[in-house]
């Protein structure tokens, strides 16, 4: 029992089968099969089937020579096997200068008993195959390409197939990197294992009847993906184009691109100008490809917020003007991505809705700037011109004096204001023009102690006030003389003058161009 098994060299394929039964008449059956096929002509070689019977006892197998007649392209060939352990070959002609090895080998003898009318079957022996068909043309050299991979080829995995093809169709021999592949009809395939990442190379043998060829494949493996790192990416933008970049890592990198743009790449840096297609949340995939097509990626996100905040500004009004350095600044903001609101340059607040805040201004014209941001940049100012006018008006009044005394009912007013934002001049409540700052006003008032009062008030809310004391007195004194009476006769060169003086404010008396002096309403004075 067992086989001898073809190998397919060249242009020929063989097969036979080898087995040993005990029949009904306890004789013992050796039948050889087999069978030679031309494939390039398509023809078939027919190998005649033999037997061989002995009885029982004796041994199996002994030296025997079976002549097989093959026919190829009409013309018969004769094919010998020697079945002794011995090789025994004829050239065999057909297209080229052939040689068919056909082998046999018995490993052990071993004797079959039977019984009666039972037919049984034991295992006698083993073969092996010393089987072969090799080709060998004059006319043809013998070469080995590999077809794939490419020379130069960059590869993802270490497991590379390898295929290829060699020159003659009876090449069985073929190794790549010292394994052998697999061969048929002049092609050759193989899976040849790498170590590690880096160059490599790839080497096909062929033999045949002592020749060889050999084809070389430098290739480079690399398993490993581009790594993405350090993405510069806005999270907000007002714009519909932004600029990305950030570091890629990968010996053999191809290409980088975002969302489909080709990034420019400077060592280990790239950068790209990338368009935004929509409003709102935009995720942009970056994805770098190495020469083997490993690719590595990452994702950043982007929103796109084209839309100004809306501030309005309740406080304070334009060209407002203030006696006070603390101004109120105060409004309301509607943005969803409000960044920050300040007022010149001071931030107010992060939220939007109602805002205040009180800031202090210096005396003069100022400008009240309010900002709001969002995330995306947008920004949108309120401004408001401001006076701060801390300066009270200037006034005077040269006109009556302090604690004068009128003895007219009608007093004037005279005096000067100045004030770049006066708006008002009133002498006792009586509203006063003043022309190029000057003024001048007739008030009546009544006899006794009298209060004149000047206000100037400017717009910003600031006064300058100045009080005037008189005295109006309308009523004549009375003067009531006792002594000399009228008309009288004086026997001396002296007398004397006395009387009373009726009045509340008597300043002075004077008799005949001299000073008197009074007592409580009287006087008494000697006269030469």
């Amino acid at each position: 029992p067992g086989g001898l098994f073809g190998v397919i060299k060249r242009q020929f394929f063989i097969d036979f089968d080898v087995f040993v039964k005990a029949n009904d008449n306890c004789q013992l059956v050796r039948k050889l099969t087999g069978r030679v096929e031309v494939e390039k002509e398509g023809n078939w070689c027919i190998i005649k089937c033999f037997k061989h019977c002995h009885k029982k006892g004796h041994h199996l197998f002994h030296t025997a020579k079976h002549h097989w007649q093959a026919w190829l392209k009409g013309v018969d060939v004769p094919v010998e096997a020697i079945w002794d352990g011995k090789d025994e070959s004829e050239n065999v002609v057909a297209t080229g200068d052939y040689k068919l090895n056909v082998c046999a080998k018995f490993t052990r003898r071993t004797e079959v008993g039977c019984k009666k009318k039972k037919v049984f079957e034991k295992i006698l022996g083993t073969t092996q195959k010393c089987l072969g068909l090799v080709a060998v043309s004059s006319q043809q050299s013998l070469s080995i390409t590999i077809d794939s991979p490419a020379e130069g080829a960059f590869l993802a995995t270490r497991e590379v197939s390898v295929s290829g093809s060699v020159s003659s169709t009876a090449v069985t021999d073929v190794t790549v990197n010292g394994e052998p592949a697999a061969t048929t009809s002049g092609q050759y395939s193989t899976t040849v294992s790498f170590p590690a990442d880096g160059p490599a190379t790839i080497t096909a043998q062929a033999t045949l009847s002592g020749s060889t060829a050999t084809a070389q494949r430098q290739i480079t493996i690399d398993t490993i993906s581009p790594v993405i790192s350090a993405v510069n990416a806005p999270s907000w933008t007002n714009s519909d184009l932004i600029t990305i970049s950030g570091t890629v890592s990968d010996e053999n990198l191809a290409s980088l691109t975002i969302s489909g743009v080709a990034a420019t790449i400077s060592g280990n840096t790239f950068s790209a100008s990338v368009p935004l297609p929509a409003e709102g949340e935009n995720t942009l995939m970056i994805e770098a490809r190495d020469l083997a097509g490993n690719v590595g990626t990452q994702s950043a996100t982007v929103n796109r917020d084209t839309v100004l905040p809306i501030l309005t500004l309740s406080s304070p009004a334009e060209g407002h003007l203030t006696n006070s350095a603390e101004i109120l600044v105060a409004g309301t903001v509607d943005e969803s991505n409000l960044v920050s609101l300040s007022v010149n340059g001071v931030l107010v607040t992060t939220k939007a809705g109602p805002f205040s805040t009180t800031i202090t201004l210096p005396e003069g014209n100022s400008q009240v700037n309010v900002t709001a941001i969002d995330k995306a940049d947008n920004q949108v100012s309120v401004s408001r011109n401001v006076v701060v006018d801390l300066t009270p008006p200037t006034l005077a009044v040269s006109a009556p004096t302090e604690n004068e005394w009128l003895k007219s009912n009608q007093v004037t007013v005279i005096g000067d204001v100045s004030d770049a934002n006066l708006q008002s001049l009133t002498i006792n409540g009586q509203a006063v023009p003043a022309v190029n700052g000057a003024f001048s006003s007739e008030l009546s008032l009544g006899d006794g102690e009298q209060l004149l009062l000047a206000v100037a008030t400017d717009a910003a809310g600031n006064q300058s006030q100045v009080q005037r004391r008189v005295y109006v007195d309308t009523v004549v004194p009375v003067i009531n003389l006792a002594t000399p009476s009228e008309n009288a006769l004086l026997n001396s060169g002296t007398v004397i003058v006395s009387g009373t003086i009726v009045e509340e404010n008597l300043a002075s008396l004077f008799y005949n161009g001299q000073a008197v002096v009074t007592n409580q309403g009287t006087f008494s004075h000697t006269l030469s």
